[in-house]
């Protein structure tokens, strides 16, 4: 028994494994295609360069283009909206206004460093505290799960000078992926970050409410 299944569990960690590494890959292969569009860079670029207050970047034409360019790409893969940061970590432009001029991003997680210095990056699952639009886009809440895909703008020179990120709903693709290898009633994948905290979802989570384990 112990030897059964010690088998399935090494085939459900390749198996998983794989599937987070193509998962992954696709959306690192997406948000470089998005940061390449040469309408959307040269916004970008233009951006960057201008200094300004929150005012003044809600209302640049660049915000409007952006916004005009990214909008349907939100749609239709179902993001939760795209971020620019400006080589300090800025928020310079956003989908929606109440994030522009704000850095509180940056406190919460390392993707935009990573991606500041050149990487096209995947995040971890994390809480934002910023008000945060649901799956409808018609209400603002706190401590929502979310991650973010991230690519580095750079400028004629090859410097990195901005990048642009896309939110992504966890629930909807990261968490699915284990879900994909649940097996009978009970037997489920969870993932948990270096220090312990679980980044996927459960589908006990109504029971471990009831007994008082997380909070309703």
């Amino acid at each position: 028994i112990k030897e059964s299944l010690r088998k399935e569990l090494a085939l459900t960690l390749s198996t998983n494994t794989e599937a987070l590494k193509r998962w992954i890959k696709g959306r690192q292969s997406d948000i470089e295609t998005f940061a390449a569009i040469p309408e959307v860079r040269n916004a970008i670029l233009s951006l960057a360069e201008k200094p300004g207050n929150t005012e003044h970047l809600l209302n640049a034409e660049e915000t409007r283009k952006l916004r005009e360019i990214l909008s349907p790409i939100v749609e239709r893969y179902r993001y939760l909206g795209f971020v620019v940061f400006d080589r300090t970590g800025l928020q310079i432009a956003a989908l929606f206004d109440h994030i522009v001029g704000l850095r509180d991003i940056t406190s919460q997680s390392d993707f935009v460093r990573r991606a500041l210095r050149g990487e096209t990056v995947i995040s971890l699952p994390f809480l934002d505290k910023s008000p945060l639009p649901d799956r409808d886009h018609e209400e603002l809440k706190t401590n929502r799960p979310t991650m973010f895909m991230a690519a580095p703008v750079r400028n004629t020179k090859g410097e990195v000078v901005a990048a642009l990120a896309f939110r992504l709903q966890p629930e909807l693709q990261f968490t699915r992926i284990m879900e994909a290898s649940r097996i009978g009633n009970t037997v489920e994948t969870y993932v948990f970050n270096a220090e312990g905290l679980m980044l996927s979802d459960s589908r006990f989570n109504q029971q471990l409410r009831d007994l008082g384990v997380i909070p309703n």
